[in-house]
């Protein structure tokens, strides 16, 4: 009777494991969730990152190398250049006297509207102390950025006109400007890598062929404003002989 009095209190008192699993918060148990959610999320973008062979990686080192190749090159001709403007500021045309290379332009008959006169002048930069003048020319002209002193430095030496017979590659009826005129690129990219050093020969060649193929609407535009310049002459003078 005594034992059977004592199970009847006991079972009064409820089972402390149960209240505790029982009692667990709601906001812990959505932490946990959130936790786990966040860690699949974590296997799931680390097995979605590529693993490289080596041989890929192989690859771009080598493509990474040739790149600082070409611009260490690409440098050492600046400077080749710079020493050459430093050594002296007096130079030598076709072996004749000294003269102040500030006192002289490359050319006085530009922008060039045949082809037989660009040629011409591409042989002639050949000659360093024409190369020089041509830079130190270039110079002048100015641009508000690297790609605006490119465009001026072409429209200065090639008319439009001109200019629509040639492609940076060369493509059909069209001449390669890449390949026929190498001096004259060599001048532009000395002069704009005085400024920005990383000018790769892909961004200039990229400039230029923008250039070219708008050749045609510029000489377009060009026509039309003669055109109507000359109109306007014509009324004038129309207008002058009836007074």
């Amino acid at each position: 009777q005594l034992e059977d009095t004592f199970i009847s209190q006991l079972s009064r008192f409820p089972d402390q494991t149960d209240e505790t699993i029982n009692s667990t918060p709601k906001s812990l148990t959505k932490k946990v969730q959130s936790s786990n959610m966040r860690q699949t999320e974590i296997n799931k973008h680390k097995s979605s990152e590529k693993v490289f062979t080596a041989k890929e990686v192989y690859k771009m080192l080598s493509k990474i190398n040739s790149e600082m190749i070409q611009v260490r090159e690409e440098i050492a001709e600046i400077k080749e250049h710079v020493l050459q403007q430093n050594k002296s500021s007096n130079i030598c045309l076709n072996g004749t006297e000294p003269v102040d290379s500030s006192t002289l332009t490359f050319d006085t008959d530009l922008p060039y509207l045949t082809d037989d006169q660009f040629k011409a002048a591409e042989n002639k930069i050949n000659e360093p102390a024409y190369l020089t003048l041509l830079v130190n020319d270039l110079k002048r002209l100015g641009g508000t950025d690297y790609e605006d002193v490119v465009n001026n430095a072409l429209a200065y030496v090639i008319s439009n006109k001109l200019a629509c017979q040639y492609s940076w590659k060369g493509k059909g009826s069209k001449g390669s400007f890449s390949n026929e005129f190498k001096q004259f690129n060599k001048a532009i990219l000395i002069l704009v890598r005085f400024t920005k050093a990383d000018l790769t020969n892909k961004m200039y060649g990229d400039i230029v062929a923008k250039w070219l193929v708008q050749a045609p609407q510029r000489f377009k535009r060009e026509e039309a404003k003669k055109e109507k310049a000359r109109r306007i002459l014509l009324l004038n003078e129309d207008l002058g002989d009836e007074n």
